[in-house]
């Protein structure tokens, strides 16, 4: 229990996937920009996480490793996002951006890294994954609103002063 406790801390803070391995940086640069749909698009990327890790850890290990089949992985697990994702939206009938979900290059990153550990720690890992996600979404957007754009140089407005944000709170986390 101790050992799941670690994961999931060290999946949200140390090694946050999207501050560390720059998964899904896209979905937070361009979606940061209020807490409300931060939050519900990190709560909405973090159940596709794990159901998808649900779903793609038993096929990888009972299916396509006894039969040799590893190299369809990725086309699989893409398939497998996309049904996830397909399901979710006709369940939940909101106004979340699911086109961005199946897109996110942490849902697949994730997935295929969580597939070589056990099936409780891919779940756990998948779950700190992707509230690691929410937790860079909610940073970003705080940072971003401290931001004041009448003192940035004008070459450096948008995109150039996002991503130095971006790497300004990288090194906050790798010195946490």
């Amino acid at each position: 229990m101790k050992e799941l406790l670690l994961l999931l801390i060290g999946s949200v803070v140390m090694n946050n996937c999207v501050l560390q391995g720059y998964l899904g940086i896209t979905t937070v640069m361009g979606n940061a920009k209020c807490t409300c749909k931060c939050v519900k698009l990190g709560l909405a990327v973090t159940l596709t996480m794990v159901l998808t890790t649900l779903i793609a850890w038993p096929v990888q290990n009972f299916v396509m490793a006894p039969f040799g089949l590893e190299y369809f992985q990725t086309l699989l697990f893409v398939l497998v996002i996309l049904a996830v994702v397909y399901c979710l939206k006709a369940l939940v009938k909101k106004d979340i951006c699911f086109p961005l979900i199946v897109l996110n290059s942490a849902v697949l990153g994730v997935t295929l890294q969580n597939i070589s550990a056990t099936f409780v720690q891919a779940l756990v890992g998948a779950l700190g994954a992707g509230l690691g996600l929410m937790v860079a979404m909610l940073l970003f957007a705080g940072a971003r609103g401290k931001v004041n754009d009448k003192y940035v140089p004008a070459s450096l407005r948008g995109l150039p002063v996002d991503l130095m944000t971006a790497a300004i709170l990288a090194m906050a986390v790798m010195a946490f």
